[in-house]
């Protein structure tokens, strides 16, 4: 067989195993290093076969090629599937502004606390950690005691008196 049908044969499996590991399975893995591996041979084919010219062109096809199709499988039905269009939206946390407001207040632990978990503090559901990570059983009374790194740190009521 010719070598032209091996370059082009390695360039192609190259393209499409390099199209895979971008996009059906991220990271630098065995997939991409193998499609790589591939391209480079046909590079080295097209070039010891045909010279420096075909060499060029074969890996800049290769390299166009591998774009086209990473972009042509982004555009296509399943490549919208795969990836999330939708953002993320919300406000920004003021738990540090209201961190005065907050600290000695008394709640309720809406969830166990294992140890975060939801409490209701002023009419107010908030996601909250347990101080120590201890376990608090639901329904019991919780204080705040300090707001760090936009978390709310809670402690058992009763263990704060008894102390």
């Amino acid at each position: 067989m010719d070598p032209v049908v091996y370059a082009l044969l390695f360039l192609t499996l190259g393209i499409l195993l390099v199209a895979i590991e971008i996009v059906l399975i991220p990271g630098v893995g065995l997939v991409g290093l193998l499609g790589f591996a591939l391209m480079t041979y046909g590079v080295y084919l097209s070039w010891a076969n045909y010279g420096p010219m075909w060499g060029m062109i074969s890996l800049l096809g290769g390299g166009i090629g591998a774009a086209i199709t990473v972009y042509g499988f982004m555009r296509s039905p399943l490549g919208k599937r795969l990836v999330l269009s939708n953002q993320q939206v919300g406000e920004p946390s003021d738990l540090p502004e209201r961190a005065n407001e907050l600290v000695g207040n008394q709640g309720m632990a809406l969830t166990d606390l294992r140890p975060s978990g939801m409490v209701q503090i002023q009419g107010e559901r908030l996601d909250v950690v347990a101080l120590d990570g201890e376990y608090i059983d639901k329904g019991t009374t919780v204080e705040v005691v300090r707001i760090a790194q936009n978390s709310v740190i809670v402690t058992r009521l009763e263990e704060k008196e008894s102390v």
